[in-house]
């Protein structure tokens, strides 16, 4: 592998003029410089464009793009359509890398060969200040199906696009699907199908800023139901070509049922998403596949509803009565 490898950093941005800023200075102040930085404007109309315009014309390395179709995955589609490195990586415009971030990746592929490396990441908190760091256990396969068994179980958290290193052929004949939330979960296990070895590093490479109103943090049910739809279809997926997965990829499609259910309850939304929950689950059950509430499960609603004690109760009477 070359150790001179040009690295592509892709930025897509819809009205982010609060953070783009932060977000370029910490990739133009990268400690690996061998950078192409493409800009992809999603329709924004503050001025963010501004913003990628003043930093373009300081920085030859940056170039700006327009990308007309609405949505995180057509921007990240235009990124793939038209980067030219040896590898690319995907920031947030709301997020930032650490310094030596990319020399960390990229110095990890030359060391183990690998065609996708992950690192670890901070959690950070803007109203409080401070962060936390998210450390995934050191990690090296060439094999598919230990590759797939990670981010079903040690690697579940981490299946974002963000944080990664991709090799070019990893997107070979891959692209995001049209949806508005979760194309990352979507396409992971394409994405697995077409690298020939996975490297996760314990090295934090990432800042995942947690905002208040962010599209990841929304309520908006039907936006949060796209994450169960893609849970449903890695399962399939894992079924037919994984047979030993299916397991965690069940216990995935649970673990997001019981969380969407809780965004449902506290919203006091029950629609078309609710009852394909409930039937999904009912399925599960049938199939002597639905596990118990776990400890985490049961956190994660303490964490989730106003009333921890009271929710929980009424929410499983709800889906007790329901199945």
């Amino acid at each position: 592998m070359n150790a001179n490898a040009l690295v592509t950093v892709a930025v897509p941005f819809y009205n982010e003029e609060k953070y783009l800023a932060r977000c370029l200075d910490s990739i133009i102040s990268q400690t690996y410089k061998n950078l192409e930085i493409l800009l992809i404007n999603n329709n924004s109309s503050d001025k963010s464009m501004l913003i990628a315009n003043e930093y373009a014309q300081n920085d030859a390395r940056i170039i700006v793009h327009e990308c007309l179709e609405q949505g995180l995955f057509a921007a990240r589609n235009k990124a793939l359509d038209c980067f030219k490195g040896d590898y690319i990586l995907f920031v947030d415009a709301d997020d930032s890398l650490e310094l030596t971030g990319i020399e960390s990746l990229l110095s990890n592929a030359i060391e183990n060969n690998a065609d996708f490396v992950v690192g670890s990441y901070f959690h950070c908190y803007e109203s409080l200040d401070k962060k936390k760091m998210r450390q995934l256990p050191q990690f090296v396969s060439r094999d598919k199906e230990s590759i797939h068994g990670f981010f079903l179980s040690e690697g579940l958290n981490s299946n974002h696009a963000w944080g990664k290193l991709y090799k070019r052929d990893v997107f070979s004949g891959v692209r995001y699907e049209s949806i508005p939330l979760y194309e990352d979960i979507e396409i992971l296990p394409k994405l697995i199908e077409n690298i020939s070895c996975c490297s996760v590093i314990e090295t934090p490479v990432y800042n995942y800023f947690i905002r208040k109103k962010s599209i990841s943090d929304s309520d908006n049910i039907e936006y949060q139901y796209e994450g169960f739809l893609a849970r449903q279809k890695n399962r399939r997926f894992y079924k037919e070509n994984y047979p030993s997965l299916e397991s965690l990829a069940c216990n995935s499609v649970l673990f997001f049922a019981f969380f969407l259910m809780g965004r449902m309850y506290r919203s006091g939304t029950y629609g078309k998403e609710w009852d394909s929950v409930l039937s999904e689950l009912s399925r599960i059950k049938k199939e002597k596949q639905l596990i118990s509430f776990s400890s985490r499960v049961l956190v994660t609603f303490s964490l989730l509803l106003s009333h921890p004690a009271a929710a929980m109760f009424c929410l499983y009477s709800k889906i007790k009565n329901r199945m």
